[in-house]
């Protein structure tokens, strides 16, 4: 299999896999579940057919990997919601699985002088990227 196929087949199970976790987090399962099956039925079949052994096993370690990593955004997600401080003048954010951009916000005193992982992540949000120099 081609490295080119190979990552083109590996994201899309990725895509598969996070939609399906979207579609469970709003109440979806069984249609989660069935276009999960199918999308990886396929890619099994795929790996099958380029030669690849234990087709299944490799693809059942992609979704683990997917749904680790889904899981961990999600985390990661509300922890930022719970942390960042809520405006008056803004608008609300529709829900707590996507709470929108952050707002630029000095960062918070760090209590016993380790910082914490939203400490951390909110501090490298609300910094601003540097343009880069162009090439001369």
């Amino acid at each position: 299999m081609r490295p080119q196929s190979y990552d083109r087949l590996r994201r899309d199970v990725r895509t598969a896999v996070f939609h399906s976790c979207r579609l469970r987090v709003d109440g979806h399962a069984a249609r989660a579940d069935e276009q999960l099956a199918d999308e990886l039925a396929a890619a099994q079949a795929q790996l099958a057919t380029d030669g690849m052994n234990d087709a299944a096993a490799v693809v059942r370690d992609w979704v683990e990997g997917d749904e680790a990593a889904f899981a961990q955004a999600q985390l990661t997600s509300e922890l930022l919601f719970e942390r960042l401080p809520r405006t008056e003048t803004g608008p609300a954010p529709l829900s707590t699985d996507h709470p929108g951009p952050p707002s630029a916000t000095p960062s918070r005193p760090v209590v016993g002088g380790v910082p914490g992982l939203a400490d951390l992540l909110d501090d490298m949000l609300s910094q601003e990227r540097r343009p880069k120099p162009r090439p001369s």
